[in-house]
């Protein structure tokens, strides 16, 4: 079923989705002042996508414990496989389908023959011929399940609907903005008028009540989105469950036992992870930078060190990370992660963090 939801909700993972999404709520509020969408994706509410991350973080939530043992059961060939998720087209953290398709085919010739020309391109000395293929389970274990359909309904749920209340946030800052001119012009044209009866004032005073009316429709929904994605118990889960997700992308990229630099030579299987899997980490933490600052604010220095263990290991790693805008927004929340000295804390006992006192990077 969770698969399946998954499958019948991609268009949630779409670019345009918020924005289309936001474009939708506006009409059903006023069909008159907005054109209804054209052709409008079907996809499952926000409610139902995010109710049921929350359950698999639930299940999810046994071996989250940084010590945990059965985090090493998760086996990162399930992202690979069909069984239960496609993900072929999905874009990859520093391979391309090409490459991949080779690796897991090594026996076929045009296979062999685009990846040498790949490799040729890259300037990068390409794999001995008869290397053995990346071998993918055939059958994986209930933590890799959950696990990995828990990262990927949150990629399509709560993720999603944070994009869409920003958007929908975007929109009614905008509305808002348009309100207040019409009310300051309003007032100039009555100083000017000294009272007199103006047509172009009533006409100016009834889409000010249209606006108000629909800001008001607008703020309800916000208040709705907040009550739900900014739950302190989602939130927490979910945060345990992103540094879980950091712990083992950090852990598939194989860093030498002395440290950084990681090796020159990218593991077959860590280039070929979907780079969701990456991005998601900073979508999550930028959001929370957003909308809920105080999350991160409070977390001791020991529970970040996942997420600032991520961000050193790959913001400088291209080999790793092909996606520059992807190590760019890592730069941007290692100001906010990086917490201030003791000297600047607030009268709560809290410290400021790096973005109140780190120059730009």
């Amino acid at each position: 079923m969770v698969s399946a939801a998954c499958t019948l909700n991609q268009v949630r993972a779409q670019q345009f989705f918020p924005i289309n999404e936001t474009n939708r709520l506006v009409h059903l509020l006023d069909p008159q002042r907005s054109e209804p969408p054209q052709n409008a994706p079907i996809a499952s509410s926000d409610g139902f996508m995010i109710n049921l991350g929350s359950v698999l973080l639930q299940l999810c939530e046994p071996f989250m414990a940084p010590n945990s043992p059965h985090a090493a059961k998760i086996d990162a060939t399930y992202l690979l496989s069909t069984h239960r998720l496609q993900l072929d087209k999905e874009t990859k953290l520093c391979a391309t389908a090409d490459d991949v398709m080779y690796w897991l085919d090594p026996r076929n010739p045009d296979l062999r023959q685009r990846y040498l020309e790949h490799m040729r391109d890259e300037m990068v000395e390409p794999e001995p011929e008869g290397t053995p293929p990346l071998a993918v389970s055939a059958s994986f274990g209930t933590i890799s399940e959950y696990f990995f359909l828990a990262m990927r309904t949150l990629h399509l749920g709560l993720l999603s609907s944070f994009t869409v209340f920003n958007e929908l946030a975007r929109h009614h800052h905008m509305s808002k903005n348009e309100q207040d001119l019409r009310e300051g012009e309003i007032a100039r044209l009555r100083q000017m008028g000294g009272g007199a009866p103006n047509p172009l004032l009533e006409q100016m005073e009834a889409e000010i009540a249209k606006f108000r009316e629909m800001n008001a429709a607008i703020t309800r929904f916000l208040h709705c989105y907040q009550t739900q994605l900014l739950d302190p118990d989602l939130l927490s889960l979910a945060l345990r469950y992103y540094r879980l997700v950091s712990r083992w992308l950090v852990a598939a990229a194989e860093p030498p036992p002395e440290g950084l630099p990681l090796s020159p030579k990218v593991p077959r299987l860590f280039a070929s992870l979907p780079e969701f899997c990456l991005d998601d980490v900073a979508q999550f933490l930028k959001h929370l930078t957003n909308f809920a600052p105080h999350v991160l604010e409070d977390l001791p220095p020991d529970e970040l060190y996942d997420f600032v263990t991520l961000m050193v290991t790959f913001i400088g790693s291209p080999k790793y990370v092909k996606n520059p805008y992807l190590r760019a927004t890592f730069t941007r929340l290692l100001r906010f992660l990086v917490p201030n000295s003791d000297e600047n804390a607030d009268a709560r006992g809290r410290r400021a963090h790096g973005s109140d006192r780190l120059p730009p990077v």
